[in-house]
């Protein structure tokens, strides 16, 4: 037991050495695979997810979506709604039939609001369906994938 009174003399323990940690960006190894083939846009999303950290590719076709989701290895794949030369639900049909992605989240967005987007690309095996492009909703959305 260690009881001291007043008046005791007590050894002042050494004052603790501060070492810092530098804070490691928690998405600088995440790599983002987005479908966009609209300028404007895809300039937006390389700025904002870049800002962040993630590693990202941008694709402008479904195919080009497929080729590079063996290439560069995603952990997240962002496409939008409104495909030429392919449905939404195949792609997400023929990426989540690739053994390596089968685990992969995709997002889906669109700008439309159709009835049943939604249901249908959940039901195809999306992660997530955003109604919009509303880059911070969708950024924010993406973030969660990576906390939970």
């Amino acid at each position: 037991e260690n009881v001291h009174e007043a008046g005791d003399a007590v050894e002042e323990a050494e004052p603790q050495k501060k070492t810092t940690i530098p804070l490691k960006n928690p998405f600088a190894s995440k790599r983002v695979l987005i479908l966009e083939d609209d300028p404007w846009l895809s300039s937006s999303f390389t700025a904002m997810f870049g800002g962040y950290g993630y590693t990202i590719k941008i694709v402008q076709s479904p195919s080009e979506c497929l080729e590079e989701a063996v290439r560069f290895g995603p952990d997240l794949i962002v496409s939008k709604y409104l495909l030429e030369g392919m449905s939404v639900n195949k792609l997400i049909e023929l990426l989540k039939n690739m053994s390596h992605l089968k685990d992969t989240p995709i997002v889906i967005y669109s700008s439309s609001s159709l009835m049943g987007e939604k249901d249908n690309c959940l039901k195809a095996g999306a992660a997530d369906f955003i109604p919009d492009i509303n880059g911070i909703r969708l950024l924010k959305r993406i973030n969660q994938f990576y906390h939970q």
